[in-house]
Parts: structure tokens; C-alpha cells; sequence
């Protein structure tokens, strides 16, 4: 995912997150690639490879899922379907829903000013995505 400003996707999220929000997602400890474009998941007969580590940066677990579900919207899914998708991760288990929310609305942000400053329809498309993303989340309670 392309980071708004700064070296890495953090710093493009910070930018768009609500206060204390970078802060609580640095709690976590995992490895994040935050890139799921197809291009950049190689699937094999034996093992798969994340390639393409332009963005990578740690924090919760479940950060990457809520990357992936962006993804696979973009490629056709429903949000519903996506997060259900998504469900049979461990990363996605146990993911505190209002950390969930404020990420993405942050993302959903992201997608936003990345999409006014470059209007491409893939990143247009992204943009609406994250913004349908945030709208299903946000009914589920």
C-alpha cells in the first residue's frame, strides 16, 4: 500500500489516524507486510511467498487482514464475504473491534488523499473500497 508521506506505511497511516491512534497500533509485535496486491502474494504448489516488502512495519497482528480485506473487496468480494475470508486467520481472532475501526478509518482516509492526489481508477476504486470497509465494520455492532 503506498504510504502518503514518510519512509513507511505507519508514518503514511499516522498522518490520517485519529490521536493516539499510531501509538496503541505500535503496541503490537508482528512482522507486517501491508501490501496484498496480487502481485505481491506468489502462490505455489507447496508454499507461498510475500514478496515486494516496500512497505513493511509492525504493530497488531491484525492489521494485514484489514489490508487483505481492502483487496479482496477490490477484486469483487463483498465486505461480508471478505471479512469472512478473513475470519480463518489466527491474526484476525481476538482483534479489538474499536482498534479495528480506528485503523481503518484511517486507511479509509489514506486511500482517500492518495486517490485526490493521483485520481487512477485503481486507486479511485481502492479509495471506495475502504470507505465501504469502514461503513460495514461500523454496522456490525
Amino acid at each position: 500500500m503506498p504510504a502518503a508521506t514518510g519512509s513507511c506505511a505507519e508514518q503514511g497511516w499516522a498522518a490520517h489516524a485519529d490521536p493516539g491512534a499510531a501509538e496503541r497500533r505500535r503496541a503490537g509485535r508482528t512482522l507486517l507486510h501491508t501490501d496484498f496486491a496480487s502481485h505481491n502474494v506468489l502462490l505455489g504448489e507447496t508454499r507461498d511467498w510475500r514478496i515486494d516488502w516496500a512497505w513493511p512495519t509492525v504493530g497488531p497482528a491484525w492489521v494485514d487482514p484489514v489490508v487483505l480485506i481492502l483487496r479482496l473487496m477490490a477484486a469483487g468480494h463483498t465486505a461480508a464475504q471478505a471479512d469472512a475470508a478473513c475470519g480463518v486467520l489466527p491474526a484476525w481472532h481476538g482483534a479489538d473491534r474499536a482498534e479495528v475501526a480506528s485503523f481503518s478509518a484511517a486507511n479509509a482516509r489514506l486511500w482517500k488523499s492518495i486517490s485526490v492526489q493521483d485520481p487512477e481508477p485503481w486507486k479511485l476504486h481502492m479509495a471506495r473500497m475502504a470507505e465501504q470497509w469502514c461503513s460495514y465494520w461500523s454496522g456490525m455492532d
